[in-house]
Order: C-alpha cells, then sequence, then structure tokens
C-alpha cells in the first residue's frame, strides 16, 4: 500500500470495514455476487466521494477499479460486466465526460441501495418489504399517506393517524386491510387512548416512501440480466 495515493487507502479502509460488516451478515453471497457487490461499492463511494446535483451523481470509473481492486478482488472485466448489467436495469450508466474519460452515474442513489438490500434479502430466501404487495395495497398506502398529510400527528413511536380520518374505503375493508399489513409488519393498530382519545393506526413515513419507490423499481430489480443467465 506504500505507492498507494493517500485519497485511495483513505476509500479502501472506510468501504472494505463496511463491505466486511455486509458479509458478515450474509455470509459470502455479496462476493458471489457481483452485480450486487459493484452496485455496493457504487453506493458506498458515492456517499463520500459522489459529484454532481441531488439528481445525478457520479463518480470517475478509475476509482472504482482501483477501489474493486484492493477490495473485491473483482477484475476490471468483471467490474464492468457488472457495471452493464446495472446499465440494464437503469441503475448506473457509463458515460464519457468532457474530457473522453468514463464516469459511472446513478439518478438515483436511493434505488441503488434498495437494490443491494434486496439481492441480499433474495440471497437468504427472503423479499424485500413492499415488494409481495398487489397494486390495491399500494394504493391503500398512497391513500393513507395523502390523508396524514392533514390528519396524521408524528409520536415517539411513529406517525399516527386516526381511524376516523380514513375517508376512503368503507370501514370493513380498511380494517382487513390494516390486519395485513400489520401481518407484514408494515403499520400496526393502535387503541384507544395510547396516542388520544382515538384508535388509529401506526407506521413509520420513512417506510411507506421506501416501499413505494421499491414498487416503481422491483421490475427493474428482478430483470434477468445476460451476466445472470451465464452463471452456472
Amino acid at each position: 500500500m506504500e505507492k498507494v495515493p493517500l485519497w485511495l487507502r483513505s476509500i479502501v479502509k472506510i468501504v472494505t470495514s463496511r463491505l466486511r460488516d455486509a458479509n458478515t451478515r450474509v455470509g459470502k453471497s455479496l462476493v458471489r455476487d457481483r452485480e450486487c457487490a459493484a452496485a455496493s461499492m457504487v453506493a458506498l463511494m458515492l456517499q463520500r466521494y459522489g459529484k454532481g446535483a441531488k439528481d445525478k451523481v457520479f463518480l470517475p470509473f478509475n476509482h472504482l477499479l482501483n477501489f474493486s481492486m484492493f477490495t473485491t478482488r473483482m477484475s476490471n472485466k468483471a467490474v464492468r460486466a457488472a457495471l452493464e448489467s446495472l446499465q440494464k436495469r437503469t441503475l448506473a450508466v457509463l458515460e464519457k465526460d468532457t474530457e473522453g474519460d468514463t464516469l459511472v452515474t446513478v439518478a438515483d442513489a436511493e434505488a441503488l441501495k434498495l437494490f443491494v438490500e434486496f439481492r441480499k434479502l433474495k440471497a437468504q430466501g427472503k423479499e424485500i418489504m413492499g415488494a409481495d404487495l398487489t397494486d390495491p395495497q399500494h394504493e391503500f398506502l398512497g391513500n393513507i399517506a395523502y390523508v396524514a398529510q392533514k390528519h396524521g400527528k408524528q409520536t415517539a413511536d411513529g406517525y399516527f393517524l386516526p381511524f376516523s380520518a380514513l375517508d376512503f374505503g368503507d370501514e370493513k375493508t380498511n380494517r382487513s386491510a390494516i390486519k395485513e399489513f400489520e401481518k407484514k409488519g408494515i403499520l400496526s393498530a393502535a387503541l384507544p387512548g395510547m396516542y388520544g382519545d382515538e384508535e388509529g393506526i401506526l407506521y413509520d413515513r420513512r417506510s411507506l416512501y421506501r416501499i413505494k419507490k421499491v414498487k416503481s423499481w422491483i421490475g427493474k430489480f428482478r430483470l434477468e440480466t445476460e451476466g445472470e443467465q451465464k452463471k452456472p
């Protein structure tokens, strides 16, 4: 490491530590899944070294190759192939800047992180929250988020919405839907006296946002790329 630039040493130390933590949780699945490994590296490097606007961040492709060499030992060819698969999902794009250097550009960094989570859970035989919801269920959660803008309130345990504020659907259908969401751990019922005089529902607004984004990306997450088809 003596001849390695200081900026690269810093990246290697930080991200290697994070990748090790991830590997501890999911075994060797991240390394075996090269597309997931590449997505994870890009997401982590963008947090610290990404440049550009909020809706489009980028980092030099050579930086990613150098970092990969010291962490995952993926060949340059393997990294490029993984990024090409991510490009087919529109999660990352390889493009040239005005000086002819190759950049890794990401338009939705949050979606890239969700993809990494999706692949890690898939390796464990699990599904990312929201991926198995039906369109009516997604519509129900969307209605909750909309109504809560006016009638909801933040509590120490989450966002509370009185049941009486649900001005859509009928009561029986709504209560049935809430029970299903409780089973999935998306929201929970709150009895009168817990957060006021009324019964209601309690949820994490961040979770509903993530579920909404998963819905818009799940088709591309599940896309079978050429690289996956060639796996033994």
